[in-house]
């Protein structure tokens, strides 16, 4: 019973990522269609596995039906079979673990291209050496204290639509939109960077680097922060 459900819930899935695949275009179509595939030969190695569990279940029940030894020629007929049907087994296991498919050389792939960023990182701190001019170290201390708080930035936005950018549409508006329209407007009366004007002067170390797209809805991107800061997977429920 519980692989028959686990097979149902393998097939809704494939069937799900099909259609998916169909009503999608470009790059997102062939994503899924791979993700499909990539499930439906998981599925088959399940399949295999199962199959071979339960042939091999009735071949070592053979004593109930012909006790005693068998001759020669059946012994070494049976034990091929069971080995065979091993082999099937951990075949169908390796298959199912990603061994065949690309995906354990994808996490190899991704561990050593890790590993040579941190060799990299040490060799550079290693090789560093400070400078002697005192406006560099000013410089350098200024610039990582232009962090900024979650407070800072949904005070911000709140300020969108009523204290500036006062035709500010969460729903059409990009954070192009903000930087050109308010950000830039505001630090350039003030004369200092944007972090500055939002924390009022006072140096922040940041303790969380954000990359984001300026043609995405500026709307999101603070969803986005929100729901890191809350610890969710997503920001769709946010924005």
């Amino acid at each position: 019973a519980w692989a028959g459900t686990i097979v149902h819930g393998w097939t809704c899935a494939i069937k799900f990522l099909r259609a998916a695949a169909q009503a999608a275009t470009g790059r997102t179509a062939e994503e899924l269609l791979q993700n499909s595939l990539l499930l439906r030969r998981h599925l088959t190695s399940f399949e295999m596995f199962m199959v071979a569990s339960v042939l091999n279940s009735c071949g070592a029940a053979k004593d109930w039906f012909h006790p005693g030894a068998l001759p020669l020629v059946w012994a070494w007929a049976y034990a091929s079979w069971s080995s065979f049907l091993r082999l099937v087994q951990c075949a169908s296991i390796l298959l199912m673990a990603g061994a065949v498919d690309g995906s354990l050389r994808g996490i190899i792939d991704r561990q050593g291209k890790a590993n040579q960023r941190i060799a990299k990182r040490e060799a550079w701190a290693s090789a560093w050496s400070s400078s002697d001019d005192f406006r560099w170290h000013q410089k350098v201390t200024e610039l990582a204290g232009r962090g900024i708080t979650l407070e800072a930035l949904l005070e911000f936005f709140e300020g969108l639509g009523s204290k500036y950018m006062t035709h500010f549409d969460p729903s059409q508006h990009t954070t192009a939109d903000v930087v050109r329209q308010a950000v830039i407007p505001l630090s350039s009366e003030a004369q200092t960077s944007m972090a500055e004007v939002l924390m009022g002067g006072r140096p922040t170390r940041p303790r969380k680097m954000i990359t984001h797209n300026w043609g995405n809805l500026f709307r999101d991107l603070v969803a986005a922060v929100l729901a890191d800061a809350l610890g969710e997977a997503t920001f769709g429920r946010i924005a």
